[in-house]
């Protein structure tokens, strides 16, 4: 099947009518401000954020209403902004109004999101007194967002940083903040046209992705910037039809930084509110449909088609450096099974099972709870906020469409010292058609709880219409070492939920023992009848698979519908081996890269296409070789600069404040040509002023296959160029070698590089 482009607009099954008449959105939007106008005429005000200061603003203004209420909103703003000299956080604002200090770095970028379109569009229509408290609010944010430096990893918010910093440079005539607003938008470009969107799926913080990019869209005044704005919202909007499943209304799959592990829903519904992908609610009151209001640019209405009318589809991407960090969906006209290969953080789902039905019916998910939290409903305090964060195992999965095979480990890190329990839940709806355990079909009852243990390996198959799936535990341990109990759980929750639960730890345990996981294979079909489902529980209960499994690693194989599975990881439980092999390009569906043709005509993404591309292997010898490290291909934010100290007086490092801690993207590749398989030793000549300047990641690929997944590289602190050697040895194939050095703290500075098969060898004198 191929994932065709339809230019037919086809009005699915649940999608409403796009949003309309926007001065009478504005209007509802502007009197839900009631409430915030209140608190904020006394003093002190209290309780909201800073940021609804400027939402409210800019409702009004586009409203044509109170706006005579700006200057008190931009007074109370400009109390809570940061204005010391010389503090690392001037010109960012406290989160919420009750607080003393900047807590949240971010605070400074979700207040100026609606700030400058504020100034934009309306600031000849306010008062004086509320213009001039309004410029100077956003002069002094231009401090909080150059010092606010943001991974390209952590998405939404450095597609904010970098908006903000164009639109405020752009918009007050700053050139140093509008330069470095592009450049960090070219920093981001780059990064996901090579290593895809790192907070993928989430269906709150694609909300946020669109609102950056559609403004900047809108009131960008370069063309490159508005190239690069429209490149990404249709990488954004193919990835959202890709994922976007109407026979339930929401986004199906796995996904990172997820709010609602129940429902899966969003404040990207925003966006699909106004793009008519779902029905529009009565009376939409969320501050969140400013930038929805705002947007210029819109998807194509096609898309919409294609959700409705290609399935069953594939669906991979690829969202981070490391080899396994990349996610799966196989979507079917009953059922949607999706996993992610590796974790991101830690509210991730990275294994979910969707049936279809209501929008707000409950998900099948996966998760790694160590404080009895299988619902994720209590929250708990995440800086100033309160979040429902779970735990971030190591987690590790292979899908070949029908069939998943994943598996958890619980490492002593994971576990924070308070942990009194420890399961791993895999969540499913209760309002189910049919449940087995085993043979013995059981049923379930609201408001009647029960427990009913499952054998090592004994399937679990639950049937919903003609979609049905199937779960089985193949292999787990508790803290102390001991085989693990899986069960399934009705606790007659109020959330319409049961679950899988296997508990590694019921209580404190005196002595913990090897670190405990579990393993788990998942199956799903479709568009079955009743003899379908019963050739599908017996076919499952019997598929061949092969589990190794200790205290020091799991091999584990199975033979799936489509394909076979397979996985293996040992300890210290950092690294995985997958079959089949994840996903290497931001999009493709049914094999097909999707992403490529959006992305690849920008200027950043062109130019280090060309760089690696003019890369050429050069030959390495047994004895050792020494080479350059400017000889490689070289990636944004690193940078080639100059020392007389150095060879070729040239050397590569992002740049960074000595002692400072940031890091992230950046690295520096070169080709080696290796005459022999073999055991090969690094060494690079290095510089690391500070204990907080002295690492990278180190990575080593062919064109086939990763040979080495990126690796931390500690340096040790290095306050004179000095040879040191890496810390693992590099077992290298014959032919064409991808070397990369990467960014993990900023401010070091690699020289030289030497290789040698020879252990006894050391780098020429310098």
């Amino acid at each position: 099947m191929r994932w065709l482009l339809l230019t037919v607009t086809l009005a699915a099954s649940g999608a409403g009518a796009a949003l309309t008449d926007p001065p009478a959105r504005w209007q509802e939007l502007a009197a839900a401000q009631e409430r915030l106008w209140t608190r904020v005429q006394v003093e002190p005000p209290v309780e909201n954020s800073t940021r609804d200061l400027f939402a409210a603003a800019l409702i009004y203004c586009e409203a044509n209403t109170n706006l005579d209420r700006c200057e008190r909103l931009f007074q109370v703003a400009a109390a809570e902004q940061d204005r010391t000299a010389d503090s690392p956080t001037l010109g960012n604002f406290t989160w919420y109004l009750r607080d003393d200090a900047v807590t949240d770095l971010n605070s400074v970028e979700f207040c100026m999101q609606n700030g400058t379109v504020v100034w934009i569009r309306h600031r000849d229509r306010l008062s004086a007194r509320a213009r001039e408290l309004l410029e100077d609010l956003l002069r002094r944010s231009i401090s909080g967002c150059t010092l606010h430096r943001v991974q390209p990893t952590y998405t939404n918010i450095a597609l904010m940083n970098a908006s903000n910093l164009i639109l405020l440079g752009e918009q007050l005539g700053d050139a140093a903040a509008t330069a470095e607003g592009y450049a960090r938008l070219d920093e981001i470009t780059a990064t996901i046209a090579e290593v895809g969107v790192s907070e993928y799926n989430s269906p709150t913080y694609t909300g946020v992705d669109l609102e950056d990019l559609v403004l900047l869209e809108r009131f960008g005044q370069r063309p490159a910037g508005k190239q690069a704005a429209r490149a990404l919202l249709g990488l954004f909007w193919r990835t959202l039809a890709a994922n976007w499943w109407l026979p339930a209304e929401k986004l199906a799959g796995a996904r990172s930084r997820d709010y609602d592990y129940l429902r899966g829903l969003g404040m990207l519904d925003n966006f699909l509110y106004a793009e008519g992908w779902l029905p529009l609610p009565q009376a939409p009151r969320s501050a969140g449909l400013t930038a929805p209001l705002l947007a210029a640019w819109h998807p194509d209405s096609s898309l919409l088609t294609e959700c409705r009318t290609k399935l069953p589809r594939y669906v991979r991407q690829r969202w981070g450096d490391g080899a396994a960090e990349s996610m799966a969906n196989y979507l079917t006209p009953d059922i949607c099974l999706s996993s992610a290969g590796a974790n991101y953080g830690n509210m991730d789902i990275p294994l979910s099972l969707d049936f279809a039905g209501p929008r707000t019916g409950v998900r099948g998910y996966f998760i790694p709870d160590g404080r009895h939290d299988p619902y994720g409903k209590l929250k708990i305090a995440a800086g100033p906020h309160q979040k429902t964060l779970h735990l971030r195992p190591f987690w590790a999965a292979a899908q070949e469409r029908r069939d998943v095979l994943a598996l958890v480990v619980y490492r002593p890190r994971d576990l924070p010292a308070e942990t009194q329990t420890l399961e791993s839940h895999f969540v499913l709806p209760r309002a189910l058609d049919q449940v087995w355990v085993g043979d013995r079909e059981v049923t379930l009852r609201d408001g009647q709880a029960q427990e009913l243990p499952l054998a090592s390996g004994q399937a679990l198959v639950v049937r919903r219409g003609t979609a049905v799936a199937g779960i089985r535990v193949l292999w787990a341990t508790t803290r102390d070492g001991r085989p693990a109990q899986a069960a399934l759980v009705d606790d007659a929750n109020d959330f319409g939920a049961v679950r899988l639960t296997v508990t590694h730890q019921a209580a404190p345990p005196a002595t913990p023992g090897s670190d405990p996981g579990a393993l788990l294979w998942v199956r799903v079909g479709s568009g079955l009848d009743t003899a379908g489902v019963a050739a599908f529980r017996q076919q499952f209960a019997a598929a061949l698979h092969q589990v190794q499994a200790g205290p020091g690693g799991v091999q584990a194989q199975a033979a799936g519908l489509d394909g076979p599975l397979a996985l293996a990881a040992a300890a210290p439980w950092n690294l995985a081996t997958l079959q089949p092999e994840p996903c290497r390009v931001p999009l493709e569906v049914e094999s097909r890269d999707l992403a490529g043709p959006l992305l690849a005509d920008l200027p950043p993404v062109r130019a280090a296409a060309q760089e690696l591309a003019n890369l050429r292997p050069f030959a390495v010898t047994p004895a050792g070789t020494v080479w350059e490290a400017e000889a490689g291909a070289v990636r944004r934010p690193m940078l080639r600069a100059t020392d007389p100290a150095c060879g070729g007086g040239q050397y590569v490092w992002r740049p960074g404040p000595v002692g400072g801690k940031g890091g992230g993207r950046g690295s520096v590749a070169w080709m080696l040509d290796v005459p022999a398989a073999g055991r090969w030793h690094l060494w690079a000549r290095v510089l690391a002023p500070t204990p907080d300047d002295d690492s990278f990641y180190l990575a080593a690929t062919t064109a086939q296959r990763p040979l080495l997944d990126r690796t931390d590289w500690p340096l040790g602190t290095q306050p004179a160029w000095a040879w040191v050697v890496a810390p693992v040895v590099l077992d290298l194939p014959a032919g064409a070698v991808q070397l990369e050095l990467s960014v993990r703290e900023d401010g070091t500075k690699v020289d030289r590089l030497f290789v040698t098969s020879d252990a006894a060898r050391r780098p020429p004198a310098d």
